[in-house]
């Protein structure tokens, strides 16, 4: 097994287990002394389940000698974002005073557990998945691996933080307007976005519930198609559960892009407001996937441009369905920008709410359209490298969803792969998407590119003392 027990894929490490080279049990507690050593300082992790992580390790370390076999998240110990439900555990969906202890798992949760992976704990998350404070006593600001004092992505920005830093072998997301691809591209690890519907959402804290994704982030492209393949399908208690059959993810990694058409939209994603170092990695892969023998096409897609305002507006009103109660009985505790933004959403009318909507349909109509002429679409995840902390905290840094809103406004498959670094040596993301349900030709194409080049090979210097410049 090649570089530190911490970046090992799942797949080694799935693979380690079934040569008795690893067991579940010495994994998990290599993990629980990682993150014990590392948390302090990146406070990824509210909470930690050590024991009942080693009651999980311990029973699939017993389902391994018995020759059981039947998952490859056997035994691995991944992490969850802090607004899905674990039984018998808060939830604080990264609140100050939301604290909710879950009767039952999510159903996403439960489909974790049948595939015999072990819960190390939950993430840290911006206050609601939204616009909430930036880092509290309670729920401290995650730190980026790469630069401590840079933006490490949200609101899943804990979970992008443990998997970059080996507290985890993959976590789980939530996706409203870019919270799994902004982390993993900015923290230098792949993040998926599934299909709308594909993953359960059931027993997660909603953000907004027409635009709400749950998917994973990983050290690699396979590593995510391994967790997608136990988390997909239809789920009965879950209302905005998709009747679409579940693909086996895996099954199609291997085929390459050779013939596929991929579109390279210009407008928004290719503009001056999107730094060089990215452009140029983003070409590059571009070019990448051309030496592979995919047809690479620069296409326009204005529409990209206004799908921000409208997943912002979106969120506003749908975020206040479920905090109404909430705000009319805490909302002094609500940190000024969020309060502003639900009673923003409150005040709205049926008629603006169903305008909102007609203008959504018009803009996943053109979106979707552009799949007329190419098979995928490849952009930037995010338009420059992590950005200082501080920055962040302006109100123009909402901007940087923009070019993640139109796959949400879709509701298409979108995967964010690493792609270069900047020359101050910080990750640079490229997003991937298809068709709705073709999230198997999206983790192809990311698989192919993966295997050409290196950058997903990376890991934070936190013990190496490595230098990407």
């Amino acid at each position: 097994m090649a570089g530190p027990l911490h970046y090992q894929t799942i797949a080694e490490i799935g693979r380690a287990y079934r040569q008795g080279a690893l067991s579940p049990v010495e994994v998990t507690e290599s993990q629980l002394d990682r993150i014990a050593a590392l948390n302090p300082t990146l406070h990824a992790y509210v909470t930690v389940l050590a024991d009942q992580a080693r009651t999980e390790a311990r029973a699939a370390e017993a389902a391994l000698a018995a020759g059981w076999d039947g998952s490859p998240l056997l035994g691995v110990p991944i992490g969850l974002k802090d607004l899905i439900d674990v039984a018998g555990v808060v939830t604080t969906a990264g609140s100050t005073f939301y604290d909710v202890i879950a009767e039952t798992d999510a159903p996403l949760v439960h489909r974790l557990r049948r595939a015999g992976a072990v819960i190390l704990g939950k993430h840290q998350l911006f206050e609601f998945a939204g616009i909430g404070r930036h880092g509290t006593e309670r729920h401290p600001v995650a730190k980026n691996p790469w630069a401590l004092d840079r933006f490490p992505g949200g609101s899943s920005s804990g979970t992008g933080v443990a998997v970059a830093a080996g507290l985890c072998f993959a976590g789980i997301g939530s996706d409203t307007g870019g919270s799994i691809r902004m982390p993993a591209a900015y923290c230098g690890v792949v993040g998926l976005k599934p299909t709308y519907g594909l993953v359960p959402v059931a027993g997660s804290v909603p953000l907004a519930w027409s635009l709400d994704h749950l998917g994973p982030l990983t050290r690699s492209v396979e590593d995510a198609a391994i967790v997608l393949s136990a988390l997909a399908g239809y789920e009965p208690a879950d209302p905005w559960s998709a009747r679409e059959a579940a693909d086996d993810y895996l099954r199609h990694l291997d085929r390459g892009v050779r013939g596929l058409r991929i579109g390279l939209p210009q407008d928004l994603f290719f503009s001056d407001e999107v730094d060089p170092e990215v452009l140029e990695a983003v070409r590059a892969a571009g070019a990448v996937f051309e030496g592979l023998g995919a047809d690479v096409i620069a296409m326009r897609l204005p529409e990209a441009a206004d799908c921000m305002d409208v997943v912002m507006r979106l969120i506003r009103i749908e975020s206040a369905a479920f905090h109404e109660p909430l705000i009319r009985e805490k909302g002094d505790q609500y940190p000024e920008r969020l309060r502003s933004s639900i009673e923003e959403g409150m005040a709205a009318s049926a008629v603006d709410y169903l305008r909102l909507k007609r203008e959504r349909q018009r803009l996943r109509a053109a979106i979707l359209a552009a799949f007329d002429v190419v098979d995928l679409l490849l952009t930037p995840s995010v338009p420059t490298p992590a950005p200082p902390l501080e920055a962040m905290r302006r109100p123009e840094a909402i901007r940087r969803v923009a070019w993640s809103a139109p796959h949400n406004i879709a509701g298409i498959p979108t995967v964010s792969v690493p792609c270069g670094f900047s020359s101050a040596g910080l990750p640079i993301g490229m997003n991937l998407a298809g068709r709705p349900f073709d999230d198997a030709l999206v983790l192809r194409a990311a698989a192919a590119y993966e295997r050409a080049t290196t950058w997903h090979t990376y890991h934070p210097p936190l013990d190496e003392g490595v230098d990407f410049r």
